[in-house]
């Protein structure tokens, strides 16, 4: 087998693991499964991650890193108001790929099990929090400049996570743009109600 160097090799196992995650589940994700989806030497794993879990909470990084993507892909102009910026990363997260939010969804569930990796769950929605807090705030208009944003961005993962979770069980979109506008208005309703 030729060598692969480990940049490379990285990248090969996360992208294996995640479409092995997806289709099978993190218990048959073994070292050996693994490498056998990469078309890699079994030691690899523990080679380039130390660790299976190692490898794990690294999809996880990838898988929320796609996710944190959508608010770097977004554009919505500063002060384009709180309503388009909530539509528009709605409708950006239903366009993710749906391995990768199938292996996020049963890595969040594996390391909240895990006394090693509790704090990845967290850690987790703490940085999208983040993210779309900032957003959100360049994002609003002069009249919404005192909305709760860290509220907005909650009520944002949430409602997310209940799209996608919808999105695969229905193998596909079931909102359509018009559905996701009128929940954007609904939540931004609510985050400048929740500082009246």
């Amino acid at each position: 087998m030729p060598h692969v160097p480990a940049s490379e090799r990285r990248v090969q196992l996360v992208e294996a693991a995640t479409r092995l995650i997806s289709r099978d589940g993190v218990g048959a994700a073994t070292t050996r499964r693994i490498a056998e989806e990469a078309a890699a030497p079994a030691a690899s794993v523990y080679y380039t991650f130390g660790t299976k879990e190692q490898l794990f909470i690294q999809v996880l990084s990838s898988s929320v890193g796609t996710t944190g993507e959508v608010l770097n892909d977004v554009d919505v102009p500063d002060g384009a108001g709180l309503v388009s910026a909530v539509s528009t990363l709605l409708k950006g997260f239903t366009r993710l790929d749906p391995d990768s939010i199938m292996a996020q969804f049963d890595l969040l569930l594996w390391s909240l099990r895990q006394d090693v990796v509790q704090d990845a769950a967290a850690d987790t929605y703490r940085d999208l929090w983040n993210g779309m807090t900032a957003s959100y705030q360049r994002a609003a208009a002069p009249d919404e400049k005192s909305a709760d944003f860290h509220l907005l961005a909650r009520l944002t993962t949430t409602t997310c996570d209940g799209i996608l979770f919808g999105m695969l069980c229905n193998r596909g979109s079931y909102l359509d743009d018009v559905h996701l506008d009128t929940i954007a208005m609904s939540m931004v309703r609510m985050a400048l109600q929740a500082t009246v």
